[in-house]
């Protein structure tokens, strides 16, 4: 289906509004950021440094909304056409609703593929600069205690710096009978990355039989990773939402393999998978909208619906998680059902315009 150039100007007219709604989303998460990174700021880090840590955070954070960012846009770009007469003009020409899915939902899809793109490919490299500029400013340590698990050894590692250096770390193995088998203390640890190795220093391992304790103390020692070293501090530290496409396909992989559930993470995977399918179920909720029951509304009821909209989308599914984690309802089947939903009751309303 050739592009007229009605549609040509409703695209740019939705980009434009798309846009605005993104800056001003973007401005208030960046405020009220900037508020809550203050609170827990050292008295090293400036205001500059806190602005700079937030706005490298932001294509992360607004990617994971880009989906109600495009509904707001949509409903305030579509319903200016409609108080402006020109949706009514070309529905008096003969376009049908259906017909004025197309430029809406090539708009839509545009403006989503910006911001993934942007969030996939410099989101990940941006956080990166982030952590590490925090670390420099704050002249401490970058992460706390954490825990981490390969097979059936359980690491403590008490501070880890922004170069990857350990200080403090802790091992405890245990046997087939799930008995504590083997502990091990160390004053510190050093990443070796060209073979995915730490190197442990002043080890203290204790043995543990059914009789008797072994305790050994060595000046060093090897601990072997399965996992890529450097993606150590995202396994234990951060969010489904944080991670990139790939690394959440290698952290869904190693929860599998440590026979943990991953269902958090398969969701936030498919979840991504199906965004623009969502998108197009918006649009054609969108088209509904303002066709039919918002055509004659202001812009306070339209911003309204898009955010009540939003909302209940977003804790619909966030709900059926749990539902997914006790029930091992496949992570795919808990995404879909939301999109399903949108594209029932988008349908529907358009199917009563007609």
């Amino acid at each position: 289906m050739m592009l007229r150039r009605f549609d040509t100007y409703i695209i740019k007219t939705l980009l434009l509004s798309m846009l605005v709604v993104f800056l001003c989303i973007g401005l208030l998460i960046a405020m009220f950021g900037v508020i809550d990174e203050s609170r827990g700021a050292e008295e090293t880090r400036s205001f500059g440094t806190l602005v700079v840590v937030v706005l490298l955070d932001l294509p992360t954070v607004l990617s994971a909304i880009t989906s109600y960012i495009v509904l707001m846009g949509a409903l305030i770009g579509l319903g200016m056409l409609s108080q402006n007469s020109e949706v009514t003009a070309l529905r008096a020409a003969g376009v049908a609703p259906w017909r004025l899915c197309l430029p809406v939902a090539i708009a839509s899809l545009l403006f989503y593929a910006g911001v993934f793109l942007v969030a996939e490919f410099i989101g990940p490299q941006l956080q990166s600069i982030s952590f590490t500029n925090t670390a420099e400013q704050d002249n401490s340590s970058a992460y706390g205690t954490l825990w981490y698990k390969e097979g059936d050894v359980y690491t403590q590692l008490q501070v880890v710096d922004a170069e990857l250096n350990i200080h403090g770390l802790r091992q405890f193995e245990l046997n087939e009978d799930g008995k504590l088998s083997r502990t091990s203390v160390a004053e510190s640890a050093t990443p070796r990355s060209e073979d995915n190795t730490f190197e442990l220093n002043d080890v203290e391992e204790t043995l543990f039989d059914e009789t008797m304790l072994e305790t050994s103390m060595r000046a060093t020692e090897t601990w072997n990773l399965r996992s890529e070293i450097q993606s150590l501090p995202q396994r234990v530290t951060h969010e489904p939402g944080d991670l990139s496409f790939n690394e959440l396909l290698q952290h869904v992989d190693y929860l599998r393999l440590e026979e943990r559930d991953p269902t958090e993470f398969e969701v936030e995977f498919w979840a991504r998978i199906a965004r623009p399918f969502s998108i197009i179920g918006l649009v054609l909720l969108t088209v509904g909208f303002v066709v039919g029951p918002l055509r004659e509304t202001g812009m306070g009821t339209r911003i309204g619906v898009g955010l009540v909209v939003g909302i209940m989308l977003e804790y619909f599914q966030r709900m059926l998680i749990p539902f997914a984690s006790l029930y091992e309802i496949p992570a795919v089947v808990v995404v879909a059902i939301p999109v399903l939903v949108v594209f029932a009751v988008g349908t529907v309303l358009i199917r009563r315009i007609n």
